[in-house]
């Protein structure tokens, strides 16, 4: 057992044709950029989320001060739906189907709990995230992948005035599928009074695809 996870790296190339796709108001920090040719073919990866965003709901302080803060544990995947709907509003790109990638990302998870039968679907889950962004993107035949980390993702609502807001933040990487090099890095981040996650989500997506655009990343 402990010598056939071992060899994880070994199976991992002869499977990657079959297990490559899991992850298959604004502030930012930028670096590295560079040219994209046109055409550029994109996968986005369900977003990372820290752990804090498995508690659905907390309360906070207390009478007038107390508030509800509500998360969505599923929101790094609702994010990587938003932006991928947002990048095909540019020209020159073409979006790989996020529906396809997860059809493709339950096929290869299915193919791993047969080969190693064994495992847990925990240990599973530890084989599959070591897998590189750039590899599922390689195995897809995409020319960049989009993988980032959400940092905030929440709403508040004071539980005495009724006013609330939410506030998304999230750190986004435009991967090279070839090299693995990270062609740009951006930090966003959006709040907006009385607005949904999903609506807030769709404010940082917005502002994302701007900054490629202003960029002629893909122009």
């Amino acid at each position: 057992m402990g010598q056939r996870i071992a060899r994880w790296r070994g199976f991992g190339a002869l499977v990657s044709l079959a297990v490559v796709m899991v992850w298959a108001g604004g502030c930012h920090r930028q670096r590295g950029l560079r040219q994209l040719p046109e055409a550029v073919r994109i996968a986005v990866l369900d977003f990372d989320v820290p752990e804090i965003f498995n508690t659905a709901k907390e309360i906070r302080g207390w009478w007038f001060g107390a508030h509800d803060i509500y998360r969505n544990p599923y929101a790094g995947e609702a994010f990587a739906d938003v932006l991928a709907r947002r990048l095909r509003q540019l020209a020159f790109v073409d979006v790989y189907s996020r529906k396809d990638l997860k059809v493709y990302i339950v096929m290869q998870r299915n193919r791993v709990m047969r080969a190693y039968p064994q495992l847990s679907e925990k240990q599973i889950e530890e084989l599959l995230e070591q897998i590189e962004p750039w590899e599922w993107g390689k195995d897809l035949g995409v020319d960049k992948v989009i993988k980032g980390k959400l940092l905030v993702g929440r709403t508040v609502h004071n539980r005495t005035i009724h006013w609330w807001y939410s506030s998304v933040e999230a750190q986004i990487q435009l991967i090279d599928a070839e090299t693995g090099s990270i062609d740009w890095e951006t930090t966003v981040h959006s709040t907006k009074q009385f607005a949904s996650q999903q609506r807030t989500q769709e404010r940082l997506a917005d502002r994302f695809v701007r900054q490629l655009k202003k960029r002629h990343l893909l122009e």
